[in-house]
């Protein structure tokens, strides 16, 4: 098969893509309007095989707040592969170009990647910059109550390594 990288023409050619490798995304037409907004098409790639788009990689234009002001970054993101084409070397291909691109046009000197799967990327010298955990609980909310009587109880936070094996039941 041949494969054939291209920049990317809209947002749409994404959808699909990215949808049928992550398993769905939001289709509304508020959430695919938000990403078409911020969508720099010229910057972002995606691989063709006829057709088809096989793999997308968005490529986008960003700042970092660094001691003594902003720097440009480029940010990398909704990298996806269809099932179909796994296997192929094509998401390496992607970050391959993008990160020659880069290194020749001398604009960004870093690259973000938001990801899900951090463990993929090291074999792109990209690693875990930060963890990021949210939780919510409504303030009216009573599903714990009852449960939780004892006044010396108090949350902690600790590493992931340090909690290995551990699970709380109430």
């Amino acid at each position: 098969m041949r494969y054939e990288i291209q920049s990317a023409d809209c947002w749409d050619d994404f959808v699909e893509a990215v949808s049928l490798a992550w398993g769905g995304i939001d289709h509304s037409a508020e959430v695919h309007e938000r990403y078409a907004e911020v969508f720099e098409p010229k910057r972002s790639l995606l691989v063709r095989a006829g057709h088809d788009v096989c793999a997308t990689m968005a490529v986008y234009s960003l700042e970092m707040s660094v001691a003594g002001g902003f720097q440009p970054v480029v940010g990398l993101g909704w990298i996806a592969v269809s099932p179909a084409h796994r296997r192929q070397g094509l998401m390496r291909a992607l970050i391959r170009q993008t990160l020659e691109d880069l290194h020749n046009s001398n604009q960004e000197p870093v690259a973000a990647l938001n990801t899900t799967e951090a463990a993929i990327y090291g074999r792109f010298s990209f690693g875990v910059a930060s963890r990021v955990a949210r939780l919510t609980i409504p303030r009216d909310s009573r599903a714990l109550e009852g449960y939780l009587c004892d006044a010396a109880l108090r949350v902690r936070i600790d590493e992931p390594q340090a909690c290995q094996g551990e699970i709380a039941e109430i």
